[in-house]
C-alpha cells in the first residue's frame, strides 16, 4: 500500500522537535469499523538537554488523501493541544475541576457544562484571560446576573 509521509522539524525554546507522520490507505472493513479510510503513526522526536526522547501515536481518519493530506493531518494533531490549554486547562487551573469531589454523575456533568457556558461567555464578552473576567464579574455582581438573565454581556 502506498504510504504518504511529512515532516517537520523545528528549534526553539532550547529544543529540537522533529514530527513525522506516516499514512496509509486502508478499508474500514478491515478494522471492523466502517467509514475508515486512512490509518496513521505519528513519530514525535525530542532533543533536550543532551538527550532524545521518542513518542508514537496513532490515529484513524474517515478523510480520504482528496479530502486532506498527510502535512494537513500532522498540522491538525498539534492543534490537540489548542483544546488542551485554551478549555481543560482552564477548567482545571482556574475552576479547580479535578478537585471537585461531586459523588453524582449528573451533577458533575452538569457543573461541567455551567464552566463550559462562563468561559464561552466571557470569551464572547471579549476577555482573553479568564480569571480577569471572573474578578470583573464578582466585583460587579448585578452585571453578571443581568448577564445571565439575559444572555448577553455588557
Amino acid at each position: 500500500m502506498p504510504i504518504e509521509r511529512h515532516k517537520t522539524r523545528e528549534k526553539g525554546h532550547g529544543r529540537i522537535e522533529e514530527r513525522v507522520i506516516e499514512v496509509s490507505p486502508l478499508s474500514g472493513e478491515y478494522l471492523g469499523w466502517p467509514g475508515v479510510r486512512r490509518v496513521f503513526r505519528i513519530r514525535r522526536r525530542r532533543y533536550e538537554r543532551g538527550k532524545w526522547s521518542e513518542e508514537l501515536a496513532y490515529g484513524i481518519t474517515s478523510l480520504s488523501a482528496k479530502e486532506v493530506t498527510a502535512k494537513d493531518l500532522l498540522s491538525w494533531s498539534r492543534t490537540h493541544w489548542t483544546i488542551e490549554n485554551s478549555l481543560h486547562y482552564i477548567r482545571d487551573v482556574t475552576f479547580h475541576e479535578d478537585r471537585c469531589r461531586t459523588r453524582s454523575r449528573n451533577l458533575a456533568q452538569l457543573l461541567a457544562a455551567a464552566r463550559n457556558w462562563v468561559i464561552m461567555a466571557l470569551r464572547r464578552a471579549g476577555y482573553r484571560e479568564i480569571p480577569e473576567g471572573l474578578e470583573d464579574f464578582g466585583e460587579d455582581r448585578p452585571r453578571a446576573i443581568r448577564a445571565i438573565r439575559h444572555g448577553k454581556l455588557y
